[in-house]
């Protein structure tokens, strides 16, 4: 009785010592702090985080954690590097997060010709059918990883469109908000086929067809 009593004592301490070990090797996040985000706010770099002050993390799994929000952030595609560095007194932490932002607004140049197959093309090679024009990206519009995308088409169809997003209008339900317009003018129109050709009508004064898209 007295061993078996001794083994119960001994196992007690061991589970008891171990833990107080789980315990104390508990880190927390005591402070966040960001660098290098000079467009983009502190909020919208939260969003993409599940490390907030106040957080508990176990020693084990700290580095695994600080590495997964490290790309979380990055495939945000708001930066071009992410790095964070901690600094460890006792268990309590403070990241450093650094990032280098990239480039926010830049043209976007169109070209298409519009055929339904090359084929069609080589058999009768022309211009006539082609569209150009230019566009504009806007990212991170007020730091908070919104998109503006506008475009402005003219050739054989004239298109003009317009795309807003943004992330997180509701953060508490992760719910985003995105609105956009299309508004395409056509001068030609198919209406049928005649040995394998596709039969077209066109009027050159004033479109045959309009068409106007709007969707939230």
């Amino acid at each position: 009785m007295k061993r078996a009593a001794g083994w119960i004592f001994f196992l007690g301490c061991f589970f008891l010592i171990q833990n107080i070990q789980a315990q104390v090797y508990q880190y927390v996040i005591d402070t966040i702090l960001f660098s290098g985000n000079q467009k983009t706010k502190p909020v919208a770099m939260y969003w993409e985080m599940d490390i907030k002050p106040g957080d508990s993390i176990p020693a084990d799994e700290l580095s695994e954690k600080i590495e997964q929000n490290r790309r979380n952030l990055y495939n945000t595609k708001l930066f071009n590097d992410v790095q964070i560095l901690r600094q460890i007194e006792e268990n309590r932490v403070t990241l450093h997060i650094m990032v280098k932002e990239r480039w926010y607004i830049y043209p976007d140049p169109y070209f298409n010709l519009e055929e339904r197959t090359w084929k069609e093309f080589l058999r009768k090679p022309s211009l006539y059918r082609t569209t150009w024009g230019l566009g504009a990206k806007w990212l991170n519009v007020s730091g908070r990883n919104e998109k503006i995308f506008v475009n402005f088409v003219r050739g054989y169809l004239n298109q003009y469109s317009f795309y807003f997003r943004r992330p997180y209008l509701i953060p508490k339900l992760k719910l985003d908000f995105h609105t956009s317009i299309d508004y395409i003018e056509n001068r030609e129109i198919a209406y049928g086929t005649s040995e394998g050709k596709l039969l077209r009508e066109r009027q050159n004064e004033s479109p045959i067809q309009k068409s106007l898209e709007c969707s939230l």
